[in-house]
């Protein structure tokens, strides 16, 4: 792995002496010694401290915002690396070259999205302050890799900061290619298979003014429901620079803090559904597959072709196509369907996650929701100044026509062609309400509390929409009652249990077992036994009840036998008929029997069958989901012998208080490490079994108060200032052509130390292209090339910087075949008479 930039890094309990000598691959650095009992020193820019607390979170303190992003990638790696690794490859298309043939599928997809082809086309575009971060981020990455070579994967590479901007452009992509999954299905049901999945993103959220509390500040709450493993996994993480006073979480390989809060406000996210897609038919021509029709037009499909590197195999050709609407996700005869997807072109993902971290008030967090780039989620707000915000953030584009765009719409006319992009003020939101609260748990803007002055009919449907689910109902009904909330009453409504279906469903199969349970047959007595099981439930799914499975088993059924639960107008035991009676008692039956079968009796106590495996650790677990969803969500798949491995739900819970100083509150279910042998790998999953929080320590003094208890001591990175060579230039272009033709062809990176760039490109039939530039960092540029004969040629390009430093070569293959008009002249000439003759002027 290339040599990328040194670090001292000191352990103070093993400095016995004023000075000492450390030898780094070879060099000789002297290294003062400190005792840092505190942090009221001037650090140089080129200085970070990590310090780890008792639960292992990194408080990162450093001297510049390089020196702070350089601080994070490092910590990121130090406890996520190989599954950031995977993450950056995934988006790139490229998993199979390393893990083999069963991705080749999931390749092909990512590729057709382009994501890390229009990074690079538009890295330029990024301002230097989002460059400086991802710069540096990606650095620390790769310096962890190459002071650690036993934690790094063989077929590992150099992180590059276009991979860092990728990551979080896929993140913001994949909510609306979720969106063009479920408008293709909405109009052809389950015949058509795209590829990509629709996921479910659910989440809590709400923001307490202080006339709601009794210490008279702000009270926000974060707790976003999401699978606790793979892409959406959380990293609790603290930084700390002059610019820069921000902690909460972010998605392993993210720099930046996504939701959490910094010295003087808060933020929150949850799930909504504006519509950031669509689906458009196209009709391609029945002559030429590579045209489609528009605007009584027939236009050519761009057309890319490539190649998947596959382990172990012979690479595997693939061919994209794109329409002006997007790129193709299937094709039948001369049918297609193509995908319009907000935040396409977009890159600015990062941008906006790092303005909210800088914002220090209301109209500075405004602005930066304004950049739109941020394609969903509902935001709630709050600041040390008593302000709440809450806004159903977007990036929409208004529909026109009268047509159905929930469904796919033709494609051959412009008159189904987006408007322009919805502003920031036409969208739904509201600043201090007279209800003192907002919550929003996935539903519509308008019950965002009792008296917003949000309306239903001001919207249309494909920039707002939505209903009222039960967590927002159960929410509500908390947070309006309570004008005396406390921290501690705020956890409690974090944590509750409550299932408000089992509320309305367990009173009504009472009502039939007292009216119809004689004219059922129940030979084996299993009604009574069940029913004293469940009569005395409080509808909480609290780890010690033992009513639970129960009654979720026999939910299940009759949500499959009569549908859902109507919660803002429940069925009342007079309206159900006798055939629902009997018919609820019967799979009540059932589920008394399937209870037998997997536990041997009809009552357990839910935590020994509603679990978190972590490793060899199980750990008993409340909550609920699938047809019970309290607040406080925890769900999975279940097993044959009836436990649910819980992967899913409340995946990372902060309350912040917003005092001054702010104070801070969080668990989650993964603890902070993904190392099995690191302490901080089971701690904070032991504190999430119990539903205990954990102080999300924030002031200096909090900090170095409650330093790991095994290593106290700072990981002191200090960056010197040295040349570093250039990435690995990347290059792409279309991999197959003609002789005599010109081929378009890109060469992209980025220089460490942000200096000008040549490239040394060689075409492999002697010509070269020698030194060509200077160019910026992060330019990519485009050469055509010919070659006249027919054959394979391979591409070699390296960079260096103008003070000399150069990359390792990267290479394409590129395969030139004899073009298409001289095989047909070919062709001709084979058909024609032997006697025919040309003459030439």
């Amino acid at each position: 792995m290339r040599k990328i930039i040194s670090i001292v890094l000191i352990n103070l309990l093993l400095i016995s002496s004023q000075f000492i000598i450390l030898t780094v691959n070879g060099m000789n650095w002297q290294v003062k010694r400190s005792y840092f009992k505190d942090l009221n020193v001037e650090l140089s820019p080129d200085e970070a401290y990590i310090y780890r607390d008792v639960y292992g979170v990194p408080h990162i303190y450093a001297g510049s915002n390089y020196a702070l992003f350089f601080g994070e990638g490092y910590a990121h790696a130090e406890d996520h690396l190989e599954q950031m690794l995977i993450n950056y490859r995934m988006v790139q298309g490229r998993l199979s070259e390393v893990f083999g043939s069963d991705y080749i599928f999931s390749d092909t997809q990512m590729r057709l999205l382009r994501v890390i082809e229009i990074v690079k086309e538009k890295y330029s575009d990024i301002s230097p302050e989002v460059k400086e971060a991802v710069e540096a981020f990606a650095e620390g990455i790769n310096y962890f890799m190459e002071i650690n070579p036993v934690k790094v994967p063989e077929w590992a590479t150099d992180v590059t900061p276009q991979e860092v901007i990728s990551w979080g452009k896929m993140i913001m992509l994949s909510r609306p290619v979720g969106r063009l999954v479920q408008e293709i299905s909405n109009g052809f049901g389950s015949n058509i298979n795209i590829g990509f999945e629709h996921e479910i993103y659910e989440s809590n959220e709400w923001v307490v003014a202080p006339e709601k509390t009794t210490d008279g500040h702000v009270i926000l709450q974060i707790d976003p429901h999401l699978s606790w493993f793979g892409t959406n996994a959380w990293y609790e993480v603290h930084l700390e620079s002059d610019d820069f006073h921000v902690s909460g979480n972010t998605l392993w390989g993210i720099p930046g803090v996504i939701l959490g809060h910094n010295d003087r406000i808060a933020w929150a996210f949850t799930a909504n559904s504006p519509d950031t897609a669509d689906a458009y038919i196209e009709k391609l021509n029945l002559f030429n597959k590579n045209q489609y029709r528009y605007d009584g037009r027939w236009l050519e499909l761009e057309i890319i072709k490539e190649q998947i590197p596959v382990v172990g195999q012979e690479p595997v050709d693939i061919e994209l196509k794109y329409t002006h609407h997007g790129p193709i996700v299937y094709e039948l005869g001369t049918i297609a369907i193509s995908g319009k997807l907000s935040t396409w072109e977009d890159v600015g993902f990062t941008d906006q996650i790092l303005a909210y971290n800088l914002a220090s008030n209301l109209d500075e967090f405004k602005q930066a929701i304004s950049k739109m780039q941020l394609v969903r989620w509902n935001h709630v707000y709050g600041d040390v100044d008593g302000n709440i915000f809450y806004i159903w953030n977007g990036r929409i584009f208004h529909r026109r026509g009268n047509y159905d765009y929930t469904k796919p719409v033709d494609g051959t006319t412009s008159k189904t062609e987006w408007g322009k992009l919805v502003q920031m003020s036409e969208l739904p939101q509201e600043t201090n309400p007279e209800s003192k609260f907002f919550q929003n748990c996935n539903i519509a803007p308008w019950y965002v509390n009792p008296l917003t002055t949000i309306k239903e009919e001001d919207y249309p449907s494909y920039i707002a929409n939505g209903g009222f689910n039960a967590r927002g109902i159960r929410s509500t009904n908390l947070l309006d009652a309570d004008w005396d909330i406390e921290l501690d009453e705020m956890m409690a409504y974090s944590l509750d249990n409550f299932a408000l279906n089992a509320e309305i469903l367990i009173p009504l199969l009472l009502y039939s077992y007292e009216k119809e349970s004689e004219n059922v047959s129940d030979p084996n007595g299993w009604l009574p036994k069940s029913i004293n099981v469940l009569e005395n439930w409080d509808y909480n799914l609290n780890v010690d009840s033992e009513e639970v499975a129960l009654a979720r088993i026999w939910t299940e059924e009759v949500y499959k036998n009569f549908g859902g639960v109507d919660l803002l107008n429940p069925t009342q035991p007079s309206d159900l008929s006798v055939q629902e009676m009997r018919g609820a008692l019967e799979l009540l039956i059932q589920a008394s029997k399937k209870m037998d079968e997997l536990y041997g009796k009809l009552n357990i106590t839910w935590g020994e069958i509603h679990v978190l495996q972590r490793g060899n650790n199980i750990y008993p677990l409340s909550g609920g989901g699938h047809v019970f969803t309290p607040l406080h969500m925890s769900h999975g798949p279940v097993d044959d012998n009836g436990i649910m491995y819980c992967d899913g739900g409340s995946s990372y819970m902060m309350l912040v208080q917003l005092s001054e100083p702010i104070k801070a509150w969080s668990q989650f279910p993964l603890s902070e490490s993904n190392d099995p042998t690191s302490p901080h790998y089971y701690d904070i999953s032991e504190l999430y079994s119990r539903d205990e929080y954990k102080p999300a320590w924030f002031t200096k003094q909090e900090v170095l108060a409650n330093l790991d208890p095994v290593n106290p001591n700072p990981r002191i990175i200090t960056i010197p200032k040295e040349n570093n060579p250039p990435y690995t230039p990347e290059i792409s272009g279309t991999i197959k052509g003609d002789s005599g033709k010109e081929m378009s062809f890109t060469f992209f990176t980025v220089d460490p130390n942000r200096d000008d760039l040549f490239y040394f490109i060689e075409w492999g039939n002697g010509e070269t292209e020698k030194w060509i530039g200077s160019y910026d960092s992060g330019e990519q540029i485009t050469i055509n090339h010919t070659w006249d004969e027919k054959g394979s040629y391979t591409i070699r390009a390296k960079a260096k910087d103008i003070n000399g430093a150069e990359s390792d070569w990267e290479t394409l293959k590129v395969s030139v075949s004899t073009t298409q008009l001289n095989k047909s002249f070919y062709f001709l000439l084979r058909k024609l008479p032997l006697t025919i003759s040309f003459t030439y002027d």
